[in-house]
């Protein structure tokens, strides 16, 4: 089921994806840990994204402890990053940076800092969220920069966005409209139907 979770993801079909996994669950077939790990990391990510935010909580905290326990590394870091990103959803704007510093220390123990990309754009909708646009401008600058040389076309779409988001805020109109139009080319070039509809709002 966890193959078919960025397809749920970007398609907008967040609630169906979720309804799978919860399927899954239920059966409680044997599943190798790391396997129910990534499950259970997924099923957070999806359910967050349906405002389910503690059952998201829960699913998120359960792939983490799995996770450590089998010493997934990448999982433990994916997790941490979107505990922070769930964090910020649900406005506990304090908890957020820990959870991002964490993710990106043992990003950099595994010699992959390019999920810094992420990280970066959950750190740089935080600073929107709390009026600092120059700041998360900037953030959003950053992963762009680690996105275009990996030929992450959701990361180079998401930063897009996000930059066009802090502009508009810091009154750049023309800029902000420059960086809209790129990011719905991105979405639409990938079919990325989550990431058209933020930019059409």
């Amino acid at each position: 089921t966890s193959g078919l979770y960025h397809y749920w993801w970007q398609r907008g079909l967040a609630a169906e994806g979720l309804g799978w996994f919860e399927s899954g669950f239920d059966k409680q077939s044997a599943v190798a840990p790391v396997e129910r790990a990534q499950a259970l990391v997924d099923a957070g990510v999806l359910a967050s994204h349906c405002n389910q935010y503690e059952k998201a909580n829960g699913y998120l905290l359960d792939g983490l402890a799995l996770a450590r326990t089998v010493d997934f590394l990448s999982l433990v870091r994916g997790a941490l990053a979107n505990l922070g990103n769930l964090a910020m959803s649900r406005g506990d704007f304090h908890v957020v940076e820990a959870y991002l510093e964490e993710a990106n220390a043992i990003s950099d123990a595994i010699g992959e800092p390019s999920y810094a990309r992420f990280t970066l754009s959950v750190l740089g909708d935080l600073r929107y969220r709390l009026r600092q646009f120059e700041a998360s401008h900037a953030a959003y600058t950053q992963a762009h920069a680690f996105s275009v040389p990996l030929q992450d076309q959701e990361g180079v779409a998401d930063a897009l966005w996000g930059q066009a988001r802090a502009a508009r805020a810091l009154m750049q109109f023309e800029r902000a409209e420059q960086l809209c139009g790129a990011a719905h080319a991105q979405y639409s070039a990938m079919h990325h139907e989550q990431g058209i509809s933020w930019v059409a709002q």
